[in-house]
């Protein structure tokens, strides 16, 4: 039996993700117990949902765009206070806004070659944390899977084969 071991290669759509500390997978499934009165006990499953939380030491503003392109304005944008960035880097303007929801695939593949890769599907993403400690500023982003009825939440497949 193989071991699937790091380092991990990142992607969300079609962005690389780089100079991640830390991944944390959250599974969670809903589920009822029913109980006969023959005294058995059956477990019904329910729907699953799944959080992946990447720690992300690259936290400037081109690595939080490419995550987080919902906060992302452009050079000549506005911020939601009114100034006008003037930088051609743009700028995060973090502003609740259920419309501006962007998902993709977010795929995390292992080292192996061919590796393998575990997909969560259809992820949308928000920040979850900051940290800003005397050395580095890092910032915690939670890519939420949110399939499709009918659509599987999470994937495994070997690296280049699925088409």
């Amino acid at each position: 039996m193989a071991r699937i071991r790091g380092p991990y290669d990142l992607e969300w759509g079609n962005n690389t993700l780089a100079d991640v500390s830390e991944i944390d997978i959250d599974w969670d499934q809903d589920e009822e117990e029913y109980s006969t009165v023959q005294h058995n006990r059956f477990v019904v499953d329910g729907g699953i949902l799944v959080r992946v939380t990447l720690t992300l030491l690259r936290s400037d503003i081109p690595a939080l765009a490419a995550v987080l392109p919902q906060y992302y304005v452009p050079e000549n944008g506005t911020l939601s206070t009114g100034e006008s960035v003037d930088s051609s880097l743009g700028a995060i303007d973090v502003v609740p806004n259920c419309d501006d929801e962007i998902r993709n695939d977010l795929d995390i593949t292992s080292c192996a070659n061919p590796g393998q890769t575990m997909r969560l599907v259809n992820a949308r993403t928000r920040i979850s944390g900051v940290d800003n400690p005397d050395k580095l500023r890092t910032v915690m982003v939670e890519f939420i899977g949110e399939a499709e009825g009918g659509t599987g939440v999470v994937q495994w497949f070997m690296q280049n084969s699925i088409s």
